[in-house]
């Protein structure tokens, strides 16, 4: 039965792991792509292969479509007003509050887990 629960407790343990550095990492990112600068800012990225990606980039007042490789970096086309505001009002506001959701995350789960330890030691004492 122990090892069970000792099996149980790793696999959950190795979930809040994965789910840890999964935050870790994309707070990182959005800090080191937001570092640009007011001039060039790339506001979102997604992979298309290994070496390119397509992004959504704001040079100065304007917003660009660009694919981005490493063999060069083009301009697919500049978004219209309208598609600016659709895109400004579709991201996420509260960027900020990801940890303090993820700490309260963590001590709930931590909370049950220490519950369910004192059960089975007071199972283990009867």
């Amino acid at each position: 039965m122990e090892i069970v629960f000792l099996l149980i407790k790793m696999i959950v343990f190795l979930f809040v792991l994965l789910y840890v550095a999964n935050q870790l990492i994309r707070y990182l990112n959005n800090r080191t792509q937001q570092s640009g600068g007011k001039t060039l800012q790339v506001l979102e990225r997604i992979a298309v292969s290994k070496t390119s990606a397509i992004g959504i980039v704001k040079i100065l007042d304007k917003y660009y479509v660009m694919s981005l490789a490493e063999q060069s970096n083009e301009i697919i086309r500049e978004l219209t007003p309208d598609e600016v505001q659709k895109y400004r009002t579709s991201q996420p506001q509260n960027i900020e509050f990801v940890p303090k959701q993820f700490a309260q995350l963590l001590q709930s789960k931590k909370d049950v887990l220490s519950n369910r330890k004192r059960k089975s030691s007071h199972e283990k004492e009867e």
